[in-house]
């Protein structure tokens, strides 16, 4: 087992490095790319060498993980498979892909290099959703047969105009909505359609969309529906960055949660309503990856298909999509 993981940064497109390796005790931050000084959280700056190029980080700084959060999201899945191939571990940000020809290409190359790559899918570990996906596993509500979630972001002035710079409100938003489909119930999508639109977008020559739908069957003969949008509330009106909120209906009840909402609530046919304290379940998803490259064994126990599946479902709801209204 290694003592200390050797952890690289580069980009803060999406705003989600992983700025905690720098306070984690069994990890080491040998390296920045992609980020001007001067934009790094001021707590960090200077604490590691800075480089011009990922290709010039990784080849001087024997980098065990790399955390990509790449300044243009289209062509961050050609940075990971080049990583891999270099024998980097990958955490990125999503989403992981563009096309599901790269994503195949993500998920052979891990195979091939035995390199472990993770998206940044926190949501997986994340209460309540961890806590819910044990409830519905050990049976609670039954068969699952209708999802319902939303996920909204704030809209403001530094949204990308160009969905190639984080993929979208479809592949960068909507993919928490095939998260909570399939991380929770455990059932996977089998169809999907979406319908967007741009009504709202007063920034001028941009195509961000504003709000989507989703349409989806399940491979068990089950039904979702979800909504993503750029309508949040944003602090300090609200005390997080957005908004999020996932139910499931089964057979004999259904259960329900977020984020910011407190306790996770059951329904069961004959008992009524119960709420369920599930932060217990919950653990840190990038804290896992850095014990997996430490141990060798598998922590996360989610299968790197399983774990893509929702990206490769934004791709196809993406590419066929119904624009509604500008």
């Amino acid at each position: 087992m290694k003592d200390i993981i050797k952890v690289a940064l580069y980009g803060n497109g999406g705003g989600h490095q992983v700025w905690k390796a720098y306070t984690m005790p069994q990890v080491e931050v040998v390296g920045v790319s992609g980020i001007e000084e001067n934009a790094l959280p001021e707590s960090v700056r200077g604490k590691a060498p800075h480089y011009g190029t990922l290709e010039e980080m990784v080849k001087a700084s024997g980098v065990d993980i790399v955390s990509l959060c790449s300044p243009v999201r289209k062509g961050q899945a050609e940075l990971a498979v080049w990583c891999m191939e270099q024998g980097i571990h990958v955490y990125a940000e999503k989403p992981s892909a563009f096309t599901e020809d790269e994503l195949d290409k993500i998920i052979a190359t891990s195979k091939r290099t035995g390199m472990i790559y993770h998206e940044q899918a926190g949501t997986y570990s994340a209460a309540p959703y961890c806590g819910m996906r044990r409830l519905i596993s050990e049976g609670a509500i039954g068969k699952v047969i209708s999802v319902h979630s939303q996920k909204s972001y704030p809209w403001h002035d530094a949204r990308p105009k160009c969905e190639d710079i984080d993929g979208g409100l479809i592949r960068q938003v909507g993919i928490y909505n095939m998260r909570f489909v399939e991380y929770v119930t455990g059932v996977k999508i089998s169809d999907i359609s979406a319908r967007e639109t741009m009504l709202g977008n007063d920034h001028e020559n941009s195509d961000c969309r504003r709000a989507v739908v989703f349409s989806m069957t399940l491979e068990n003969g089950g039904v979702a529906t979800g909504t993503a949008n750029y309508c949040g509330p944003r602090p300090p009106d609200w005390n997080h960055w957005g908004f999020e909120y996932v139910r499931v209906f089964g057979e004999t009840g259904f259960i329900e949660g977020g984020e910011g909402l407190g306790n996770v609530r059951l329904f069961q046919t004959g008992k009524g309503v119960t709420e369920i304290d599930v932060s217990k379940d919950q653990y840190d998803f990038f804290e896992a990856f850095v014990e997996e490259v430490r141990s060798g064994k598998r922590v996360i126990d989610l299968a790197i298909e399983d774990e893509l599946s929702p990206c490769r479902k934004v791709i196809m709801a993406r590419k066929n999509s119904i624009l509604v209204g500008k």
